[in-house]
């Protein structure tokens, strides 16, 4: 009688380690997917951030952009261009 009351508490406190375990392991599977979520949409971001600096590099190295720079931001003209300057403002 002793012996299998015994066997009943061990059995119920192993049962119950076991559980315990069970839910802490899917506590951290749960944590663990949620900041693969967060890390996913980091990509996501950084990959369309890259994306779009690629497309600034590929415009930048278009004629009407590189012509455009020196213009705007430089003041070259061509040499058969002549270039006006408003001494107003």
């Amino acid at each position: 009688m002793k012996k299998r009351f015994f066997i009943y508490i061990l059995t119920g406190l192993l049962l119950i380690y076991f559980v315990g375990m069970l839910i802490s392991q899917q506590i951290k599977i749960n944590e663990r997917e949620e900041e693969i979520g967060i890390l996913k949409s980091e990509i996501d971001e950084i990959t369309k951030e890259s994306e779009k600096l690629r497309e600034e590099i590929e415009n930048a190295e278009s004629r009407e952009t590189i012509e455009a720079i020196a213009r705007e931001e430089l003041g070259l003209v061509y040499p058969d261009e002549r270039k006006f300057v408003d001494s107003n403002g």
